[in-house]
Parts: C-alpha cells; structure tokens; sequence
C-alpha cells in the first residue's frame, strides 16, 4: 500500500467490492493516509482494518462502501 497501486491495493478493492470508478480515488486516499493507517510496525490486521474504513468513512466519495 506504501506507494498507492499494485496488486496488494487491487486485491484490496476488490475484496471491499469498490468500483472499478472509484478505484483509482480510493488508493490515492489510501497512499494520502498511510500513516494513519499503518501508525506503527506492529499493527494489527483488525487496527489496519479500522483504519481503513475510518478513512473512508470520512471521505464523501468512499464513505458509502462503509457500513
């Protein structure tokens, strides 16, 4: 996720069912927020997780794939 493409993002979008439109916003929000999202070395899957939907949730473009 460091550098905002690939396929560890691709897989990402996918597994949270984000449309191929949005795909492209959403890794450079992902790439924006890394730190947020990865604070530390030793997050959690469940933190990263959070985080994630955190940021998105505070997007208006990716806040309607939170629940």
């Amino acid at each position: 996720m460091a550098v905002g493409h690939g396929e560890a993002l691709t897989a990402l979008t996918v597994a949270m069912e984000i449309e191929p439109t949005d795909r492209a916003h959403f890794n450079t929000t992902m790439h924006d927020h890394f730190g947020e999202i990865f604070p530390r070395e030793d997050v959690s899957a469940a933190e990263v997780m959070q985080s994630i939907n955190t940021v998105m949730s505070r997007d208006e473009r990716l806040s309607r794939y939170v629940s």
